[in-house]
């Protein structure tokens, strides 16, 4: 806090960057047709949102820890 007055940076930029980033888990053991059915729901909800300029919808990927039940869903609003 000290620090504060003389750094000329700030931590959070003042901008918004109109990114929500949605992650989704499926209870343990959901296989990933079935995640990708649940997935199939969420995009719907998103979808009829006004503010939602885009979207994309990722399920089972994204990292060394992935599993077939977790979804991640990047929206740009």
């Amino acid at each position: 806090l000290f620090l504060g007055r003389y750094v000329s940076q700030e931590f959070v930029p003042q901008h918004d960057q109109n990114l929500i980033q949605l992650s989704v888990q499926a209870p343990p053991g959901t296989s990933f047709e079935a995640t990708v059915a649940r997935a199939l729901e969420v995009e719907k909800i998103v979808a009829r949102h006004p503010d939602v300029r885009a979207f994309v919808t990722s399920v089972g990927a994204g990292g060394p820890n992935s599993q077939v039940n977790q979804m991640f869903v990047p929206i740009y609003l």
